[in-house]
């Protein structure tokens, strides 16, 4: 009988324990993302587009979903959309076809890519 009562209390001891002592041996994806080169994007599209109220939110839900964009950004001035993300996440001509998928028609979409921002996109 004494050997059960060590026993249930070692078990719930155990259970007691709060899982924050225990030490995470998680993989952290956030650093090497951010060690990776990025990429800054500038979609520049006809007079007027960015002010359809389907076209655009449509193309940003599909950019939102790419891993690791940042800096989303729509510049009326310019008829532009500009955002950063990794090297190699996607391509110039990936997000052509993501933006006429959308509706976008084909000759009012430039993308162009760069290593640096372009003016006006944040840094």
């Amino acid at each position: 009988m004494k050997t059960k009562a060590i026993i249930l209390t070692a078990v719930l001891t155990l259970c007691l324990i709060p899982y924050t002592a225990i030490p995470s041996f998680a993989q952290d994806t956030t650093s090497s993302a951010s060690k990776q080169p990025l990429n800054y994007y500038k979609i520049e599209v006809g007079m007027g587009i960015l002010n359809c109220p389907v076209l655009p939110p449509r193309l940003k839900d599909k950019l939102m979903g790419l891993k690791g964009i940042k800096d989303y950004n729509v510049d009326m001035k310019n008829p532009s959309i500009l955002f950063n993300i990794p090297e190699g996440v996607i391509t110039k001509e990936q997000i052509v076809t993501m933006a006429m998928g959308c509706g976008f028609p084909a000759q009012t979409v430039n993308v162009l890519v760069d290593s640096k921002p372009f003016e006006n996109q944040p840094k």
